[in-house]
Order: C-alpha cells, then structure tokens, then sequence
C-alpha cells in the first residue's frame, strides 16, 4: 500500500486509493515548456513500476496535457485541473494559480498483495516473478502488480521484449539523464538523437545573479519559431536536448 503521507511534491490534495506507484512533482511552466527538476519531484513505488509510470508519462500523458493546454489556453493564473485516466492510470495537473509552475499528481493503479476476488489461473504469481504470457505473443514479462476489474483478478505485467504493436501503443521505455562537461552532454544528445530516445541534459554555467538579469549564465536555444537565448538559472538546469543548440 502507498502512503501518499511520505509525497512532498504533487497536486493536493492527494487521490486516496489502491496505488503501486505514484508520482508527484512541480515543474517549471513558461507558458509553453514543461520543465522537470530532479530537487522538484518524488517517485514512491518500486523501480519497475516507477520505469513504465514514466513510459506512460512521457509518451501519452505529456502529449495530450500540452494539447489540453493549448486548447483551453491556459495561462499562470488558471487554477483548472486536468485530469485523465484510464483503467491504470490517474493524472491530475494544474498551475494552480502561481504564474510559473505546473503541479502534477500521477498514479498507477493497483494493489502490491493478492487482492480478494475471482482468479481464472492455476497458480498465483507473485509480484517480481517472471512468467510467459502467451497472448498477443507477448513472451516472458515480469509481475508488477495485481487490479480488479468486475471483481475479477488480473495482473500487471512488463514485457522483457515487448512486440512491435505493443511499442507502437506505449512507445520506447528509455529516457536518458545527464550532466557534466558540455562536450560530453553534446555527444550524449547527439548519440540519443540518433537512437531516436529521450534526452535531458544538465547544463554547466557561470551564474552570477541567479534570477536571470545579469546574462552571465545565457544559452542559446531553438524551438518551432527559431533560435533563442535562456538562462540556465532560470529556464533550466535541466533542458530537453533537443532544444539546446551546443
């Protein structure tokens, strides 16, 4: 069971229910780009659920949220939350009126024991456990956790090679993290451009005022309307590496 008492980051108040993972945080939001800070956010659950809590956030949840945003033309001052869910999970976000933050709560539903309910199989396996899925040739996956649905007992499960429908449906696991040296980040970005997976770089900079007034810390970065300069003070550390131009 979670106890979402221990989450120091996230939209409150917290849902109450059965989670095997949630994710809290409060993220930099200029309008337009959504930043995550490692200092600014909090993951409780195990690391197998934390790696397809995050699939699910990068490739489904963000997407939409943006869009969402566009549409709705949310400024620094809305208090609307957003909300999605489907039968696993649960994302509720908000800027909740402090002109510069996006504040997210993310949960993974299911239970960590054997629930009370229904069970089809001939054995009960374990959280942890790998097994052979036969269906949709998805091969050997390992247990994550346990849901009910109509008082029947399923599982949750990750593929150790997921086929291509089930890739095409829920994207590519990885997502690279990284800091140090600047011609160590551009190759690292430049590497994960190639192999077509996620990157974030910490960037390295002089920084004199902190409050990006003084310019010492300036880097020049590009989106869809061209290139631009920020400041790693205030616009970063952390920069998709997409947009930095090393």
């Amino acid at each position: 069971m979670i106890d979402l008492t221990k989450l120091e980051w996230g939209l409150q108040p917290f849902k109450t229910g059965n989670y095997l993972a949630v994710f809290g945080a409060r993220t930099i939001w200029d309008g337009n780009k959504i930043t995550f800070l490692p200092d600014r956010q909090q993951f409780i659950g195990n690391s197998e659920a934390h790696e397809v809590l995050c699939n699910w956030i990068n490739n489904k949840a963000l997407p939409k949220l943006k869009q969402y945003i566009t549409d709705h033309h949310w400024t620094g001052a809305t208090r609307e939350i957003y909300t999605d869910e489907t039968w696993l999970y649960r994302i509720e976000v908000s800027p909740n009126g402090s002109h510069g933050y996006l504040y997210f709560s993310v949960y993974m539903k299911g239970f960590d024991e054997f629930p009370t309910g229904k069970w089809s199989g001939n054995f009960i396996p374990k959280i942890g456990e790998t097994v052979f899925a036969v269906v949709n040739d998805i091969g050997k996956c390992q247990i994550l956790g346990y849901y009910l649905e109509d008082g029947w007992i399923g599982v949750i499960a990750k593929p150790a090679q997921p086929p291509e429908w089930f890739v095409r449906q829920n994207g590519e696991n990885a997502v690279v993290y990284a800091c140090g040296p600047t011609p160590m980040l551009k190759s690292v970005a430049a590497l994960c451009k190639e192999k077509n997976i996620k990157c974030y770089v910490s960037l390295e900079q002089r920084m004199a005022c902190g409050i990006g007034a003084c310019l010492c810390c300036a880097q020049k970065t590009r989106d869809e309307d061209g290139e631009h300069m920020k400041h790693v003070c205030k616009n970063g550390p952390v920069f998709d590496s997409e947009e930095v131009v090393f």
